[in-house]
């Protein structure tokens, strides 16, 4: 009898935590540049073929003045990107995206948020964690950046490296959290109901 109160306990914690995570989401933020196209904060994005959102886009200040930056989306190792002269293209994931920005004089980039990415449908990027690599160009004249990850001219999207800038992963949806929240509360009152008639 007392095994069945406390599966019926454990049944009615984890129904609350599972109908708790469907009503508020995920809410996860690093304090990087990837951004919505209205600016909006946000570091995590989904083919579309999964809901979306899809396009991955930047915005930043404090940046180096009036210069131009290359950028890439590299797959996240933790402590990889921050190691100096790294090539950019050794460290997987997209890689250089084709999208260059430019700074103002303040270091803020221009005409921002700028599209740099469309991810893909299929599931060839879900799951995986990603950085933004803004890799400098060494004069403002200059056509591209060096490739390597320097920390004293290239930004990193995250603040801090042990944290991604951004990740492609698909929820569970709502409904289905819901339902299982739902579920889970049937199992309880099931049980309840079960142990009832025994006794």
């Amino acid at each position: 009898m007392a095994r069945v109160r406390f599966l019926m306990v454990v049944g009615v914690v984890v129904s609350v935590l599972v109908l708790l995570i469907a009503c508020v989401g995920t809410v996860s933020a690093n304090g990087n540049m990837s951004c919505d196209d209205q600016g909006d904060t946000l570091d995590e994005f989904k083919p579309m073929d999964f809901g979306g959102p899809n396009e991955v886009y930047i915005q930043a200040d404090g940046l180096s003045n009036n210069a131009k930056y290359d950028v890439w989306i590299v797959e996240y190792k933790e402590g990889v990107v921050a190691c100096p002269w790294q090539l950019l293209d050794k460290l997987g994931g997209v890689g250089f995206t084709g999208v260059v920005v430019e700074t103002d004089g303040s270091g803020t980039i221009k005409n921002a948020p700028v599209l740099v990415w469309t991810v893909p449908n299929g599931t060839g990027y879900v799951g995986n964690y990603y950085e933004i690599v803004l890799d400098k160009h060494p004069t403002s004249s200059s056509v591209q950046g060096n490739g390597i990850f320097d920390e004293d001219d290239d930004v990193l999207d995250a603040i801090d490296i042990s944290e991604p800038g951004f990740k492609v992963m698909p929820e569970l949806p709502t409904v289905l959290l819901l339902g299982l929240g739902l579920v889970g509360v049937g199992t309880y009152f099931g049980i309840r109901r079960y142990s009832w008639r025994k006794a």
